[in-house]
């Protein structure tokens, strides 16, 4: 659940934090409990200086966030940049991308020992998926391949 509200006076802060309470309130009455622990206040703001208050559930102060916070698997921060999310997810691609590259060290390696034939042909199985999956994202043609070497067929088990 997400409650926001723009701040411009200190006012404010105090309609923010009934808010919050009525917010509590309603979940008494259904007979939710809440994780304190799970919420936390975020200020998005391109300004230098801020209205800074303490926001309270139950009690307990809430965390103040000050660099991002990941919701639903994007990363915001204070500024509402997408810059950070941009450089989560091309680092998440590069770490997919680097396995992809192992891989295909380890199948050049053991393309050339004859015994390991089938777990070459199993590896090459998962390259070529990937990269017809890749190339249908990117609207790159992907050339038909043999599906086996006639070279391959008398070393097979």
């Amino acid at each position: 659940m997400k409650i926001y509200m723009r701040i411009n006076n200190h006012d404010d802060c105090g309609k923010l934090q009934s808010d919050l309470d009525r917010f509590v309130k309603y979940f008494n009455l259904l007979g939710i409990s809440l994780n304190i622990s799970k919420y936390k206040i975020m200020t998005f703001s391109r300004k230098r200086s801020l209205i800074v208050h303490s926001y309270n559930l139950i009690g307990s102060i809430l965390l103040h966030v000050d660099n991002y916070v990941i919701d639903l698997g994007f990363k915001f921060n204070n500024t509402l940049d997408s810059c950070s999310h941009i450089d989560m997810i091309c680092c998440k691609a590069l770490k997919a991308l680097g396995f992809v590259m192992r891989l295909t060290k380890e199948f050049s390696l053991n393309n050339a020992d004859p015994n390991t034939a089938s777990g070459s042909l199993q590896l090459e199985r998962v390259q070529r998926k990937f990269l017809k999956y890749a190339s249908f994202i990117l609207g790159i043609q992907c050339p038909p391949h043999t599906r086996l070497d006639s070279s391959l067929k008398g070393s097979l088990p």
